[in-house]
């Protein structure tokens, strides 16, 4: 009741301001409002060829959402901010984390940037995993997604895309002053409550970006009307930014970003007595160099930081029957000792430093753009973990964490690409532009005393390359194919891990090499007036890709490992035996129409096969079913409100990998939790209807509120560990001053 009055009070303001309020009699000018302007055309990208173009040109397939569209979905984390994004599928195992399929691949196939520096480091977990939600969503200017593999421009990782967090800039205010933005922002589905105060400080020379804030979130209620068992947590941000104009030409920045999510539980695994927490604190820290001039060298940028990441995670093993079903699943939530086997403790901390200089070249009239670049990451892990057992439940050092002590991860890199139009005309308006690029990697690893190993240490060293031809007529239409190389090396999770990664117990193997990738890609693009319309095909083949061989019970107890530590989990052993075919058309349309009318749409479609190291094929993992967007809305010419009303969905997805048929996130049976359904066909489709509205009283207050799946559909995302939120009513406010 509660809930449903929340609904109607916010559903009653948005209409009563939409229709009461049509005239504009707060704000005179439009252009001083550009809140609910037109916010998709003309976008300006700089991932996908490390210079700053627009998404237009691009011979590539790019997204961005900017900070207006952030305000838009009102995201809990990062990945919510990318859940309307065109080829972006958000899975997610538990909450306070989400993991971005992009063509196919999830966690570290697709790489992380904040403002160009590399998030991804060489502990990441291979899968679905939370590190995209280590982000503030509100410290972000636009987030740029590039689809596809970029090696050439960002080395390993960056086969199924990658994904550039641009944070705010500080604005100076020409001489002493000050200006600030707080919002506040609140939801029913899990009576969350939070806020980010933003503060802009500006003296005749540098200026200063000061923000912070957090969230509280209680357990989500679903669809159903059930509560999702563990599912609140706590988030923290706090951020602050430096930008001083030395000369015209020169320009240093120095950035520093903190965050904080606590007490994230992970219960998909709750009904087989497995429970699990996570404690993640993130600091990134950057200071840069940018000079720029009107010339052959036109822009030089230098670049050092610092990354930290620390992990603890907090593991309870609970009493199960003969079939390995949670006897008591409130004992277990509880952690009460008398119903529980086994508790564990360990943190993980990456220090990594790291540098790159690039520099962009106009060399007319031979080139029209080339771009140089070198860059480096060191990664320093710190390991240590302990256990805790009935006999008197007191905590015992374990000799190694989840990462041998002391291991080192080194990733190099050096890059060039270039392009010419070697055909103009119509003054220009029209060309024909093909471009190339290539880049030489390096990485080299050390762990110690791994089990069953020894001390490893490897390297690996390769070259990949791109190609593109892009066609442009009068300025309109771009007609692009791209074909670029990708690869992914494997980190210390990978080749050092000892123990349970989710499904499985997986040990070591050193001896992993370089999944490589080539993918293939045409694609349209259209912008005319108001019209904003891509579509894109492509086709990547994967080599060398990881594969999980089972060990026989001689071979892990060579390893020192018991029955006890493996309990009924399958011991694996990773190695390169497989290969891979990905292929998937996207396609977004935006369209401006008159009277302030928009509609917007997107949808996605990827099919992923897999041949393993016996020639059989099968459908690859996780791959995503159709899914989509569509929404209609207005926008008043004023800029003064806005009222959408959209719908999102996904297909069921019936084309299954061996290995989802094992996994409780997609196929546990609903009548016996904690058991899989004896022939399981796959994942049911949802669509939810939502409508969103914001209204400005004047320059200084805004109001948004969200209702979002009005019909109370209950559903789970494709993959995901925890069901999404039923009717949910949501406001935020923007106070500026």
């Amino acid at each position: 009741m509660r809930k449903l009055l929340y609904v109607l009070i916010i559903t009653i303001v948005v209409v009563v301001q939409v229709l009461g309020f049509s005239k504009d009699k707060g704000i005179k000018s439009h252009k001083k409002n550009k809140i609910l302007r037109d916010i998709k055309l003309n976008k300006i990208v700089v991932t996908a060829t490390r210079h700053k173009t627009t998404a237009f040109k691009t011979p590539r397939s790019v997204d961005i959402v900017n900070k207006k569209e952030i305000e838009f979905i009102q995201p809990r984390t990062l990945p919510d901010a990318l859940s309307q994004s065109t080829g972006v599928f958000i899975q997610k195992t538990n909450r306070g984390a989400g993991a971005p399929i992009i063509r196919g691949m999830i966690g570290p196939e697709n790489l992380i940037l904040v403002d160009g520096v590399r998030f991804n480091n060489s502990t990441f977990r291979t899968g679905p995993n939370q590190y995209l939600a280590m982000i503030d969503p509100w410290i972000a200017q636009r987030i740029e997604v590039l689809r596809g593999n970029a090696s050439v421009f960002y080395g390993s990782d960056a086969i199924g895309g990658v994904i550039n967090v641009i944070t705010k800039n500080p604005v100076n205010l020409d001489g002493w002053g000050s200006t600030g933005d707080t919002i506040v922002r609140a939801a029913t589905a899990d009576t969350s409550l939070g806020g980010t105060i933003e503060a802009n400080i500006s003296t005749p020379a540098p200026a200063f970006l000061i923000s912070g804030g957090g969230d509280v979130f209680h357990e989500l209620r679903n669809g159903n009307g059930l509560w999702e068992p563990e599912s609140g947590y706590q988030r923290m941000a706090w951020s602050g930014k430096m930008r001083y104009p030395i000369t015209k030409k020169l320009d240093i920045t120095g950035a520093y970003f903190g965050n904080m999510i606590l007490n994230t539980g992970r219960t998909d695994r709750l009904n087989q007595g497995r429970l699990r927490y996570y404690d993640n604190t993130d600091n990134l820290a950057y200071l840069r160099m940018t000079y720029k001039q009107h010339g052959i060298l036109d822009k030089l940028e230098f670049n050092i930081s610092y990354h930290r990441t620390s992990e603890i995670q907090k593991k309870y093993r609970c009493m199960t029957d003969h079939s390995g079903v949670i006897i008591d699943k409130e004992a277990c939530i509880e952690h009460r000792l008398e119903n529980m086997k086994k508790k564990t403790w360990s943190k993980d901390v990456v220090h990594t430093p790291g540098a790159f200089l690039t520099a962009t070249l106009r060399p007319t009239p031979i080139l029209d753009t080339v771009i140089l670049g070198t860059e480096v990451y060191y990664d320093y892990v710190l390991s240590q973990a302990k256990k805790s057992v009935p006999d008197n439940w007191n905590w015992t050092q374990v000799k190694r964490g989840n990462f041998s002590n002391g291991s080192t991860y080194l990733n190099y890199g050096l890059f060039a690409y270039l392009d010419r139009s070697i055909l103009k005309w119509d003054k220009g308006k029209s060309r024909l532009t093909i471009g190339a690029g290539t880049r030489f990697s390096y990485m080299a690893a050390s762990a110690p005393d791994v089990p069953g190993i020894g001390n490893v240490k490897y390297s690996y060293s390769g070259v990949v390359a791109s190609a593109n031809v892009s066609l442009i007529l009068k300025r309109f239409l771009n007609l692009y194919f791209d074909f670029s190389q990708g690869f992914r090396a494997p980190n210390l999770q990978e080749t050092t891990v000892l123990g349970d990664t989710g499904n499985q117990f997986e040990v070591p193997n050193d001896k992993l090499k370089p999944v490589h990738s080539n993918s293939y890609e045409v694609g349209l693009k259209i912008r005319y007036k108001g019209l904003d319309f891509t579509i894109d095909t492509f086709y990547t083949k994967l080599t060398d890709m990881f594969e999980r061989q089972n060990l026989p019970q001689t071979e892990w107890k060579s390893l020192g490992l018991s029955p006890q530590d493996v309990g009924q989990l399958e011991v694996v052993k990773r190695v390169n035996a497989a290969k891979g075919i990905y292929k998937g058309v996207e396609s977004s349309v935006y369209l401006s129409l008159t009277r302030g009318l928009r509609v917007r749409g997107n949808l996605t479609w990827t099919k992923g096969d897999v041949t393993d190291s016996k020639g059989v094929t099968q459908p690859a993992r996780r791959v995503p079913p159709l899914f989509g967007l569509a929404g209609i809305g207005y926008y008043a010419p004023s800029g003064r409100y806005f009222m959408e009303f959209y719908v999102q969905g996904a297909m069921g997805q019936h084309r299954l990998n061996k290995k989802d048929k094992t996994d409780l996130r997609i196929c546990e049976d609903p009548m016996n939790p904690g058991r899989l359904l004896p022939d399981c066909k796959g994942s049911t489709g949802w669509i939810t209807l939502n409508i969103t509205g914001g209204y400005r009283f004047s320059k200084h207050f805004y109001l948004q509120a969200k209702i979002s799946n009005l019909t109370g559909e209950y559903y789970k995302i494709y993959g995901s560990g925890i069901y999404s939120p039923g009717l949910d009513a949501s406001l935020l406010l923007n106070a500026r001053w």
